[in-house]
């Protein structure tokens, strides 16, 4: 992929619901960038921390559950 090959350092998403809306592929998709060295910037909150990323993760899981 372009993350292994180097091609790009850095993936900017609006919100954590837009990169998975399946928190553990979320998670999963997230730390396979950081261990390429590749920065995942969130746009509705820059600064934002490991739990509250999960916790959107979920609600963007339910929310997804709720529309299938």
């Amino acid at each position: 992929t372009s993350a292994r090959a180097r091609r790009i350092d850095v993936v900017v998403v609006t919100d954590p619901d837009r990169l998975s809306r399946d928190l553990v592929d979320g998670l999963t998709i997230e730390r396979d960038l950081t261990a390429c060295s590749v920065a995942v910037v969130y746009l509705v909150q820059p600064a934002m921390g490991t739990l509250e990323r999960q916790l959107r993760g979920v609600i963007a899981e339910e929310e997804r559950r709720k529309i299938r």
